[in-house]
């Protein structure tokens, strides 16, 4: 998974991907991502498979994430942590 916040231009999200990408949906216009939170990029062998927008939350560090992290909120906050539960390293 790879974190970015926005906004962001189409231009700069293809380049932090290596491969061009349509974005499409909420929080995004005329091929930009326009929120100021987090874009969730849900990667699987070299392909997206899905993109989630924060909103106006960006809770999460920017950064490329191993597959094996787990996201979740607690206490109204937003966590990635290992699997053992430790907070994730990138």
């Amino acid at each position: 998974m790879r974190v970015l916040t926005g906004p962001a231009s189409g231009t700069r999200i293809e380049r932090e991907l290596g491969r061009p990408v349509e974005l499409d949906g909420d929080g995004t216009y005329d091929g930009d991502y326009v929120q100021d939170g987090n874009l969730l990029v849900f990667q699987r062998d070299g392909e997206t498979v899905r993109m989630v927008s924060l909103g106006q939350l960006a809770a999460l560090a920017e950064g490329e994430y191993r597959a094996d992290v787990v996201l979740q909120a607690r206490g109204g906050t937003m966590m990635m942590t290992d699997p053992d539960g430790r907070p994730a390293g990138r």
